[in-house]
């Protein structure tokens, strides 16, 4: 009897040692970071690859886990309160239930969670095997239990499961907030990357500069007017207009007066040196701007309602300086008041 009770207890042990892996298994499986092991997948670490496909379905992997965790719990339970019952009697029940509670709940909950949640990566890696292997084997069932358990979430007013992302853009937002506060990266770094974000979703609308701020001159006038006007204005750029500030032309640009004399200057008209312009609508893109001007090498567009009435000029600097802050050069000089010179 007493070598049959030693067995028992032996069992037990196993048991609780199964209660652990599982525990811990959950808990590595949960708090383990997802983008690590998919860099580490990517690098062609095989046990990674396996540990990202049982990542994209939490549902499968914690309903195999529990169930595995509380047949083994059940288990040890009954065993322990049969061999108490034999040694001990009647209280043998209350001395079962509260040993195997203890040992339970050090060994088989605390212990283990606590373990992982510290070493989530290795272990993770470790147990993807195993785990795999027990969603096999008990697939019917938890494929029956994430079924009733997505219906009665549908019932009880919650939303069905979507796929989302690998790694959201509020994710990333917040590791640069944390990096931020850990010091791991500075402020102006938080807030370079923060801005790439945000220029995926800004439109010319935001961004330009607005008709009532802008600098044109008319297509008859001369050069020599449009030379004083660059100086005044500090502009390298000038959009041309005939006859009213919605119908623009053209640019001229002040590196093309360098091959005319002061006669030319003051004979040439500024129709003849106009270069094309692109026009863009308020409401498109500017990432979408910003690579058509590259793509056709121009500075600057002109950016129109959808009725085509003009509503401001945007630059590649204006584009930019969505993403680095504010760009200064020899030609960002202030006029009175801070109004422009000559206004469309």
């Amino acid at each position: 009897m007493q070598s049959w009770i030693g067995f028992e207890i032996t069992i037990i042990a196993v048991l609780i040692i199964f209660s652990a892996f599982f525990s811990g298994s959950e808990t590595a499986l949960i708090s383990v970071n997802r983008i690590r092991i998919r860099h580490l997948a990517d690098s062609g670490n095989k046990r990674a690859m396996k540990l990202t496909r049982l990542l994209e379905n939490p549902e499968q992997f914690l309903t195999a886990i529990l169930i595995g965790n509380n047949i083994v719990n059940v288990f040890a339970s009954v065993l322990a309160a049969n061999v108490a019952l034999r040694i001990f009697g009647e209280p043998g029940i209350a001395i079962a239930t509260g040993t195997m509670t203890l040992f339970i709940l050090v060994f088989g909950e605390v212990f283990p969670k606590t373990l992982s949640s510290r070493n989530a990566e290795s272990i993770s890696l470790k147990i993807t095997g195993p785990i795999l292997f027990i969603i096999l084997i008990f697939k019917p069932i938890v494929r029956v239990l994430t079924l009733f358990t997505n219906f009665l979430i549908l019932v009880l007013g919650g939303k069905e499961r979507v796929k989302t992302p690998f790694v959201t853009e509020d994710t990333i937002n917040m590791l640069l907030k944390v990096g931020e506060r850990e010091g791991t990266i500075e402020r102006h770094e938080r807030e370079f990357i923060h801005n790439v974000f945000e220029f995926s979703d800004e439109t010319a609308a935001g961004v330009l500069t607005p008709k009532k701020k802008m600098v044109c001159i008319e297509e008859e006038e001369t050069l020599d007017s449009a030379l004083k006007l660059i100086n005044e204005s500090g502009h390298s750029r000038i959009p041309v207009y005939k006859k009213n500030f919605d119908n623009i032309v053209g640019m001229i640009y002040v590196k093309d007066f360098l091959k005319f004399n002061d006669t030319e200057l003051g004979s040439t008209k500024v129709e003849e040196i106009l270069r094309p312009v692109v026009f863009v609508k308020a409401g498109r893109k500017i990432s979408s701007i910003f690579q058509e001007l590259q793509r056709k090498k121009i500075n600057i567009s002109v950016v129109v309602d959808d009725n085509m009435k003009v509503v401001g000029l945007l630059s590649l600097e204006d584009i930019l300086e969505e993403i680095v802050g504010e760009i200064f050069d020899e030609y960002d000089v202030e006029t009175e008041n801070g109004k422009p010179l000559v206004k469309c």
